[in-house]
């Protein structure tokens, strides 16, 4: 083994690891805010059985707004 291939790949490894450690406390404060959002909003709503009256059919719809094929030619 070079010893540029020792640089390199002690580099690539801590480089990793700070790269995962980032994405996971990213991720981490992320989740946090959300629940704590979901919470905050539920309280100012009234609840989670006044969101049960408010929006009892509140379901995704699977509708396609836009019926144009990508990459069809024109007949003209």
């Amino acid at each position: 083994v070079s010893r540029k291939e020792n640089i390199f790949s002690g580099y690539n490894k801590s480089l990793d690891l700070g790269g995962l450690t980032a994405v996971i406390w990213t991720d981490f404060i992320q989740t946090v805010i959300m629940v704590i959002s979901a919470f905050i909003l539920m309280i100012i709503i009234g609840g989670m059985q006044q969101i049960r009256n408010l929006f009892p059919y509140a379901v995704a719809h699977t509708t396609l707004h836009n019926t144009t094929e990508c990459g069809v030619p024109n007949q003209n």
